[in-house]
């Protein structure tokens, strides 16, 4: 004989199986804000790259399901150009998408994607296995699918100039994060030596260094005349009386005038090669590098 339960332990019992349906839906929400909270930690640099790579490898899924529910064109399945992209790419795609926790994670199998198709690694392969490739000879027949290859290729091309973006990014901000940290102990130490150890962090910056303004202009058409600027903010930064701001500005100056100092080193020194070894100018060895680089056809 069953003996009945008390409505108090009823009314406990679904209370317990209500809180834990929202215990479970909080824990499920709580990973999807995760999500997003890895994503909203990344630079933007960082997520049109994650972005691209993503929309890149899940395209390619698309196609492969959109072919394979389109009729008999993989009558063999177990071949690489079948079932091995499939699997490959199923595996990149769950890679890419778990990339955005780590910055080095994105930039690493962005690379790797664009290393892959820069050496046409997909196809030594299919060349190494001699099977034929049914997936390109389906998507050659399939016109339904054109927009989306069109996009594909397209990622293909923003996939690298997007990869260097990053890449240049990242190192500018270590090596700015590295100079702000040296200028700012030197002026320090120069301060303390000049005005005492009370003026170490006494007071705050009320006005910006016009020289550090003017070295970031001129860096940007002058290098030198930028670099001359820049390392003159420095000394203005010591000396001012209260301190002046503007560090962020000569550190850019400085940055870009080196590197503005170096390319046109490298340019000279290319002149000085074309015109001496090779006897001819600068626009027609510029000219016979893009033909052979990319097969572009020097203008007459």
């Amino acid at each position: 004989m069953t003996t009945p339960t008390p409505a108090g332990e009823r009314r406990s019992s679904a209370s317990a199986g209500l809180s834990g349906a929202l215990s479970g839906f909080g824990s499920s929400s709580m990973m999807g804000f995760r999500f997003g909270e890895h994503i909203a930690q990344r630079r933007i640099s960082e997520v049109f790259l994650w972005g691209v790579n993503l929309l890149q490898v899940s395209l390619l899924l698309l196609m492969w399901v959109l072919v394979w529910l389109g009729g008999e064109a993989f009558e063999v399945m177990a071949t690489y150009p079948v079932i091995g992209r499939f699997l490959i790419w199923l595996v990149f795609f769950f890679l890419v998408l778990y990339s955005i926790r780590s910055a080095s994670q994105i930039i690493s199998l962005a690379a790797t994607n664009a290393v892959v198709t820069l050496l046409g690694l997909d196809a030594s392969l299919v060349e190494i296995f001699g099977q034929q490739d049914r997936f390109l000879n389906a998507l050659a027949n399939t016109s339904s699918l054109l927009g989306i290859q069109q996009v594909v290729q397209l990622t293909s091309w923003l996939l690298p100039i997007l990869l260097i973006w990053t890449l240049v990014l990242s190192v500018a901000r270590v090596v700015r994060a590295r100079a702000r940290a040296r200028i700012d102990n030197w002026v320090d130490s120069r301060r303390v030596a000049i005005y005492g150890a009370e003026d170490h962090g006494s007071d705050q910056p009320t006005r910006v260094s016009v020289l550090a303004v003017l070295a970031l202009i001129g860096s940007l058409v002058f290098p030198v005349l930028g670099l001359v600027l820049a390392y003159a903010a420095r000394n203005d930064f010591v000396q001012a009386k209260p301190r002046k701001s503007g560090v962020d500005l000569a550190v850019a100056a400085t940055i870009l005038g080196w590197f503005g100092l170096g390319a046109q080193l490298f340019l000279a020194i290319v002149w000085v090669l074309a015109t001496a070894v090779l006897g001819i100018g600068l626009t027609e060895f510029f000219g016979q590098f893009a033909t052979v680089l990319f097969g572009l056809e020097p203008a007459i």
